[in-house]
């Protein structure tokens, strides 16, 4: 059975015995566990070409390890220990660049070679097209790093993250030591 033409097809391709093309000659769509990522969070990056003048694949990266006061050097951090903070998040350092009037973009499956674990970085532009500053105080990567630094320990939102986080740890060390007791409990039963 010969396919429908289709764009990135070779023309006459046949598909191989057994297979059969859905109902209406179009590919099924896929299964929504298998997409990869929701639309809304891809970036247009030929609209922020556009709009700054500067391909977003040259804007400047900057992943959480930079800044994270519990990785060494040698996995990635690149300031010194007095202007990092501990367990900083993309959304924290998107925040820092939108108040600092930064142009940024969120990579989300991204990761450092050195810290493969944790996902996504983001990109910031700190130069325009015709090579001037957009912040004079913020010249390159390294002052935006220390900015970073200053500046995250001072947001609402990552303070209301870190609380979460501990009564979500909070509950399961409960939950956990309830189970302990509960396999305590059965084991003198039994005896």
């Amino acid at each position: 059975m010969s396919m429908p033409r289709m764009p990135g097809m070779p023309a006459g391709f046949q598909l191989p015995p057994g297979f059969q093309m859905p109902q209406g000659g179009q590919p099924r769509q896929m299964p929504p566990q298998f997409a990869r990522m929701p639309q809304q969070f891809g970036q247009n990056l030929d609209a922020l070409e556009q709009k700054y003048g500067v391909d977003p694949k040259k804007w400047r990266c900057v992943y959480p390890c930079y800044i994270n006061v519990k990785k060494t050097l040698q996995e990635g951090r690149k300031i010194a220990k007095k202007f990092c903070v501990e367990q900083p998040h993309p959304t924290d350092i998107a925040e820092v660049c939108k108040y600092l009037g930064l142009p940024f973009y969120i990579e989300l499956n991204k990761t450092h070679p050195r810290d493969f674990f944790n996902r996504s970085r983001v990109r910031v532009l700190l130069k325009n097209k015709d090579g001037s500053l957009r912040r004079e105080d913020v010249p390159n990567r390294y002052s935006l790093l220390i900015a970073l630094g200053k500046m995250i320990p001072k947001l609402e939102s990552r303070k209301i993250r870190l609380e979460r986080q501990k009564q979500i740890i909070a509950k399961r060390k409960e939950m956990y030591e309830a189970k302990q007791q509960e396999i305590k409990e059965i084991e003198k039963q039994k005896q």
